[in-house]
């Protein structure tokens, strides 16, 4: 990603989580389907040699498609990466040896690509583009870019699975942070049970008023969570909060108190994050009106063919908006 109002220590910690690409939920590996179908398409028209540039590229989920396609066909490619955020695919991955003909650039703006003039054949990008400065990305593509050399995107589309998806999180964290309050109670009887790491205590714990109070505090906001979560339609998130509270009071009495307050704080931060991942989707997202703005302004940066479509996974599940241009 290269957010142009979001930190980018967002992205960069998501990236060092391991995530391939940012639709985890809908592709257990790499992107296929349809989506890989896009990019096998665009790629097949690289003739060997060809430089290709992905942008805001995370972890390198549309390269790894470049490298395979080039694999199959027999051609070799010089396949690029850059995001702005502090990407290491390599190090993260779990087959390093596949990213190794492949080159990194972390820390990179799309304003502010680190390639010559006419040097790149094909750029590319998948949920990226629409959260940058617009003009100031199309300026860059179009010196970098090669006379005829193109260019191709998939875009977050207002009504997609991924958008219908973002609200009801949303949602579901306001209600975490603010209602539940499930993160501020469990510190508070974190100070209590790590402490307690012998059984006499532990023992002592049940005549402690601050620590039962504490501990009816934190009951109270699990249940109102565990309620939330039977009627949430994408429960992920609570989920994946429980489960943490869980394995912090579970260690707590062997972990000691500084190490249970830094797991709570590691999960709720994780959380937080993608809470502000999800409000810049929904900000970035591309109505009809708004795509075909998006094309014009590749228009007045001197591009042709400007073709815009609608990327459709299986079963009729609408994955985003689809752009191609070439340079004049």
């Amino acid at each position: 990603m290269d957010p142009a109002t979001t930190d980018p220590g967002v992205w960069t910690r998501y990236w060092r989580g391991g995530s391939l690409h940012s639709c985890g939920h809908a592709f257990a590996g790499n992107y296929a389907g349809a989506v890989a179908a896009f990019w096998q398409g665009r790629f097949a028209a690289c003739d060997d040699g060809a430089l290709i540039l992905d942008v805001g590229t995370g972890n390198g989920a549309i390269p790894r498609l470049a490298l395979d396609h080039a694999r199959r066909l027999g051609r070799q490619w010089r396949i690029h990466g850059a995001d702005i955020a502090a990407i290491d695919p390599a190090q993260v991955g779990t087959d390093a040896a596949n990213y190794a003909p492949l080159q990194f650039h972390p820390g990179v703006s799309m304003a502010r690509l680190p390639f010559d003039d006419g040097s790149v054949d094909l750029i590319t990008g998948q949920y990226a583009l629409e959260y940058t400065d617009i003009d100031a990305s199309v300026r860059e593509f179009a010196r970098v870019l090669r006379r005829g050399g193109g260019c191709a995107f998939v875009l977050h589309r207002t009504g997609s699975v991924v958008l219908r998806a973002t609200d009801p999180q949303l949602d579901d964290c306001r209600f975490l942070f603010v209602e539940a309050r499930l993160y501020q109670r469990a510190r508070e009887l974190a100070t209590y049970l790590a402490r307690a790491n012998t059984a006499a205590l532990r023992e002592q714990l049940a005549g402690d008023v601050g620590a039962q109070r504490a501990r009816a505090k934190l009951n109270e906001s699990a249940d109102a969570v565990l309620e939330r979560i039977e009627r949430s339609a994408v429960p992920g998130l609570l989920q994946t909060a429980m489960a943490h509270i869980g394995e912090a009071f579970g260690q707590a009495h062997v972990w000691g108190e500084a190490k249970t307050r830094e797991f709570l704080a590691w999960s709720e931060q994780a959380l937080r994050d993608e809470e502000a991942r999800l409000r810049h989707l929904r900000a970035a997202a591309l109505d009809d009106a708004g795509v075909q703005a998006l094309g014009g302004r590749f228009a007045a940066h001197g591009f042709v063919d400007v073709a815009i479509g609608e990327l459709v996974h299986a079963a009729d599940v609408a994955m985003g908006w689809t752009l191609a241009a070439r340079r004049a």
